[in-house]
């Protein structure tokens, strides 16, 4: 169960106090952190308004581009995560997103063999595991 922050302020020893709440609403995370709004579409690295202004971006991912950088970053999905692979290409000055595919709970088999045909298919400059622990 999840309480919004207004619980906190009530009872014989409340956890906030309202000038701590004040100064948490100049927070972006605010929503988030302390009314229980977990949206899991909006995070603090890209601005809603930035995201919508490259989506209006035209390109065309399947158009092969020889002799430019392709990476591929890859989430193994320990944990509760789920298994994402995301190739980017680095092209006129802009990264371009080219596949971006998501699986829930795979074997790890498959994956590689996924990688490798991303690999022979439109050739890699780097692979990155993305996890940082």
């Amino acid at each position: 169960m999840f309480l919004p922050y207004q619980y906190g302020l009530e009872g014989e020893h409340p956890i906030y106090d309202l000038e701590q709440i004040e100064q948490a609403k100049k927070s972006p995370d605010f929503a988030r952190e302390y009314a229980g709004a977990y949206l899991g579409t909006v995070g603090n690295v890209f601005s809603p308004q930035s995201i919508e202004n490259c989506q209006k971006i035209e390109y065309n991912p399947d158009r092969i581009i020889p002799n430019c950088r392709v990476s591929v970053g890859v989430d193994p999905a320990f944990g509760n995560s789920n298994f994402a692979i995301v190739v980017n290409r680095y092209v006129d000055g802009k990264i371009q997103v080219v596949i971006a595919e998501e699986y829930s709970r795979p074997d790890f088999q498959p994956m590689l063999d996924r990688i490798w045909e991303i690999k022979q298919q439109i050739g890699i400059s780097a692979i990155c595991n993305t996890k940082w622990d």
